[in-house]
């Protein structure tokens, strides 16, 4: 919420200077869910996709609007949570140096992956992603959900689910519906 709340309140004051940006941290975690990172993976997304939205909104007003997407950091909250013998593996970034990059790229296009790891990183998942069924990173997701619901014993073949979307995550939900025998009602926004 906090987020929102500063958006909000800078994205007006900016415009009517005609100037200046706003630099929103996100994390790789946003990409690709895991274990135990369910929120914190989420949340990075929404960062994400906010920035990028308000990045396409402002600039053509003025205000540069730019997430930097960091892997790995050396903060506190990594080396008190991170296994020691997992932390060399994970190619961690100084702090400074991932403000720096994320600084220097400021003006240049709404997302910056700092530490050129996490860039290849990226390339990588996002190219094994492309080989999902319906070549989406919803694929999984939509996959699980409806794995889970069935073990819970929510559902049977020949319910129906409904699901509002507006994207991907409804393409994969139909298709994997049809594969497992759902009859699938998408609702989508008018806009």
């Amino acid at each position: 919420r906090g987020l929102l709340l500063l958006t909000s309140y800078y994205a007006p004051r900016l415009v009517a200077r005609g100037h200046g940006g706003m630099l929103l941290m996100s994390s790789m975690s946003g990409w690709q869910g895991a274990a135990l990172m369910g929120v914190y993976a989420a949340s990075k997304a929404f960062i994400t996709v906010l920035g990028e939205s308000l990045w396409s909104e402002l600039r053509l007003r003025g205000v540069d609007v730019e997430v930097c997407v960091a892997g790995a950091t050396l903060t506190p909250n990594f080396k008190q949570n991170t296994p020691a013998a997992k932390q060399q593996g994970a190619f961690p970034m100084e702090p400074a140096a991932v403000v720096d990059e994320a600084l220097a790229r400021l003006g240049r296009g709404p997302t910056v992956i700092t530490g050129r790891m996490n860039r290849l990183v990226h390339v990588v998942l996002g190219k094994l992603e492309g080989d999902n069924p319906g070549g989406s990173v919803k694929d999984r997701p939509a996959l699980s959900m409806i794995l889970r619901a069935e073990e819970r014993g929510d559902i049977r073949p020949g319910d129906r689910l409904i699901e509002a979307t507006s994207g991907n995550t409804g393409i994969a939900l139909a298709m994997i519906a049809a594969m497992r025998g759902y009859r699938m009602t998408l609702i989508m926004p008018d806009n």
